[in-house]
C-alpha cells in the first residue's frame, strides 16, 4: 500500500512540473506577443506617457488599449515591459519609470526605504 501511494505521489510532481513548464511558455509567448502589439505604439509615439509592466496578463491588456486608442482623449500612452524586479527598482528610483505594474511587495518595499513612490491600485 505505501509503494503504491509513493508511486503516486511521485507523478503528481511530474505532473506539476509538466504544468510549470507551460505556464513559463505561456509567459514567454505573451511577453513576445506583448512586445508585438506594442511596436505600432511605439512608432507613434512622441512625448506619451509610457507605462511599465511585468510579463503578464495585466500588461497585455494595457497594450492592447494603447494600440486601440482606448485613452487619446485623456493621454496617449504607450507600453513597455520590465524584465526584472531588478530592472524595475533601477528605473523607478532614477526616474527612467513614471508609471508601472508592480507586485504589491515591491511597492511596499520601496515605501518603507523612503522612496518617493505612490500607489495608485491594488489589483487582485
Amino acid at each position: 500500500m505505501e509503494y503504491k501511494r509513493a508511486r503516486y505521489n511521485a507523478i503528481l510532481i511530474c505532473t506539476r512540473s509538466t504544468i510549470m513548464l507551460k505556464r513559463r511558455q505561456f509567459i514567454t509567448a505573451t511577453s513576445a506577443a506583448l512586445t508585438a502589439l506594442s511596436l505600432p505604439v511605439r512608432a507613434q509615439s512622441a512625448n506619451k506617457l509610457t507605462l511599465w509592466g511585468p510579463p503578464v496578463t495585466p500588461s497585455v491588456l494595457l497594450a492592447i488599449a494603447a494600440q486601440e486608442g482606448k485613452a487619446k482623449d485623456i493621454s496617449p500612452f504607450d507600453v513597455q515591459i520590465w524584465r526584472s524586479p531588478d530592472q524595475l527598482r533601477a528605473g523607478l528610483l532614477n526616474g527612467d519609470i513614471a508609471a508601472s505594474i508592480v507586485p504589491s511587495y515591491v511597492a511596499a518595499n520601496l515605501y518603507n526605504q523612503g522612496k518617493k513612490v505612490k500607489l495608485f491600485n491594488i489589483m487582485s
